[in-house]
């Protein structure tokens, strides 16, 4: 892409789950794609692996609820990951609202 474009990045908690989504204006993301690299109904174009490979760690390390995402939302495509989220041990965290 040669125009300017903007990546929005916003990080929540929400319930116990760290949500993490990422916001790319002027990106598409074919209609269920997640869904058809894993039926293999879509050839990769160099990024159908990674992302079903994210998708299969998260689900493995902590369960099917949490793991990635892809939508289409106002002109931009839109990649969510979910985590489970503790508090314990995030002293070194801070969160501020930007």
């Amino acid at each position: 892409m040669t125009e300017i474009c903007h990546i929005y990045l916003q990080i929540n908690v929400k319930d116990q789950v760290l949500i993490v989504q990422v916001k790319n204006e002027g990106s598409y993301f074919e209609d269920n794609l997640m869904e058809k690299l894993r039926q293999k109904q879509n050839a990769s174009r160099g990024f159908g692996i990674g992302l079903l490979n994210i998708d299969q760690r998260i689900k493995l390390l902590f369960s099917d609820e949490y793991g990635l995402s892809l939508r289409n939302e106002d002109g931009f495509a839109v990649a969510t990951i979910t985590l489970p989220f503790q508090k314990e041990g995030a002293e070194d965290v801070k969160i501020t609202d930007c």
